[in-house]
C-alpha cells in the first residue's frame, strides 16, 4: 500500500491519536508534493512533448515559480490548459 493511501485509510501505525482533520492535512501536503515532483519532471520533456500534451514550458515554469513550497502547481497546470482550450 502506498504511504499516501495508508495515510487516507488510517492505517498508519501512531503513538497518540490525532485528529482526521491532521491526517488529511498531512495527506493534502504530501499529494502536493508528489504532483510538485511530476511538475518539476515535466520541465525535463521537450517542447514537443509538452506540446503533445497541451502545455507549454512557459506554463510549466509559470506554475511551479508562482506556487508556495506545499502548493499544488499541477492545478496551475490544469488551469492553463483549460482557459487555452476554451479561448
Amino acid at each position: 500500500m502506498h504511504m499516501l493511501d495508508a495515510l487516507r485509510a488510517g492505517f498508519m501505525p501512531v503513538a497518540t491519536e490525532a485528529p482526521p482533520r491532521f491526517w488529511s492535512a498531512l495527506a493534502g501536503r504530501l499529494k502536493s508534493r508528489l504532483n510538485r515532483s511530476a511538475v518539476v519532471r515535466l520541465d525535463s520533456f521537450s517542447d514537443h512533448e509538452l506540446a503533445d500534451i497541451g502545455l507549454t514550458r512557459l506554463d510549466v515554469r509559470s506554475a511551479l515559480d508562482d506556487s508556495r513550497f506545499f502548493e499544488d502547481p499541477s492545478r496551475k497546470l490544469a488551469h492553463s490548459v483549460r482557459g487555452r482550450r476554451h479561448s
